[in-house]
């Protein structure tokens, strides 16, 4: 879950502070946080709230997790793969040698 607010985050003073930003709480929630300046301009505040909605988007795209932590740790995806490529293998070919016992 997550929660958008305004206020100060911070004296922005300059075109080059903060935007917004988001902050990961103990309980689990996201919150998305954008100081209430008008030095922002609305194509940044915009921006800003598409890229943190896009973020809370792929917390919960759980598909989109395990893709990322396996290219995030490649070592632990290479023994994982390495694992299954050690496993032994055995095919059943037919027509092989005919009984040739005698009792």
């Amino acid at each position: 879950m997550y929660t958008k607010t305004t206020g100060s985050l911070s004296n922005t003073k300059s075109p080059d502070g903060v935007v917004g930003s988001l902050h990961f709480l103990n309980n689990g929630y996201l919150e998305i946080s954008m100081p209430d300046s008008p030095l922002i301009s609305e194509l940044d505040k915009s921006l800003f709230f598409l890229a943190a909605d896009f973020s809370a988007y792929a917390f919960n795209r759980k598909d989109w997790m395990e893709e990322f932590l396996l290219t995030y740790n490649p070592k632990e995806s290479n023994q994982k793969t390495k694992k299954k490529e050690s496993k032994p293998g055995l095919t059943l070919i037919m027509g092989g040698l005919k009984d040739t016992e005698e009792d």
